[in-house]
């Protein structure tokens, strides 16, 4: 049963998904791997993260089930998974295929959709265990709000370092 709160939640997992890639228009394997100053990751591993998150958090952590990236997108998300711990040495040395970790991403967010459409309300009151993600054993909502809120900070950091470049951040 589809309620209010479901329904804005949804618009709101599209929303984020449409803001990011459209947040991601104009970026090209350049722009991707361009190497910022200091200790910030090129826009290709920001992307590469939150895609990978949105996986993790949503079917992973709230739904349960696999994530895209081990299951139907494995091998396929057009750059290698960070190994756990090393996160900045990956990051400053990812090499992406955009048009595939694109893909990638298409399947991730319809993949949520389809997830969404499926809850309840009681649902969204039920703990899950998120230790596994440096979370605690939380409501199922916590989770979700967390992964929109990822999606948000990395659509920024992207757009940060798209203006670092010369390039319109936004797409506003």
């Amino acid at each position: 049963m589809t309620t209010y709160a479901l329904t804005v939640l949804r618009g709101q997992f599209q929303f984020a998904q449409e803001w990011l890639t459209s947040t991601m228009e104009e970026v090209t394997p350049e722009v991707a791997a361009w190497l910022p100053p200091g200790l910030a990751t090129p826009i290709s591993a920001q992307y590469a993260h939150t895609l990978t998150s949105a996986d993790l958090l949503v079917l992973v952590a709230a739904a349960g089930s696999e994530p895209l990236m081990a299951s139907s997108y494995a091998g396929r998300t057009g750059f290698s998974l960070a190994p756990e711990g090393e996160w900045y040495e990956w990051g400053r040395s990812l090499e992406i295929d955009l048009e595939a970790a694109h893909a990638y991403g298409r399947a991730v967010f319809q993949a949520i959709d389809d997830y969404l459409a499926t809850l309840t309300d009681e649902a969204l009151f039920e703990t899950v265990d998120g230790r596994e993600y440096g979370l605690d054993i939380i409501p199922r909502w916590d989770v979700l709000s967390l992964a929109l809120l990822d999606l948000h900070v990395h659509s920024g950091e992207i757009a940060a370092l798209k203006g670092l470049q010369g390039l319109r951040g936004y797409p506003l």
